[in-house]
């Protein structure tokens, strides 16, 4: 991927701190993680009447729709323990 040098910079500074590290992401990890994103801030906004437990769980569940980001956070595990 081409980077400019402010933006090489930045990814150097990320990688170089405690926690960081940078992933580029597909098209597809983009689009999951904005609608992740917006659904979550619909909630939160109340703009979608659901329960925000039981939306991450249908994310979790379903292979199609499982996500990095959630393993990341091990989302999945705290799930399964209150399952």
């Amino acid at each position: 991927m081409p980077f400019g040098k402010v933006g090489r910079e930045r990814i150097t500074q990320l990688n170089n701190s405690l926690n960081g590290k940078f992933k580029p992401f597909a098209k597809d990890d983009r689009i999951a993680l904005d609608l992740t994103y917006q659904t979550i801030i619909d909630i939160q906004n109340r703009d979608l009447d659901v329960d925000l437990e039981s939306v991450l769980k249908v994310f979790i569940t379903y292979k199609e729709w499982h996500h990095w980001l959630f393993s990341m956070f091990e989302l999945g595990k705290s799930f399964a323990k209150a399952a």
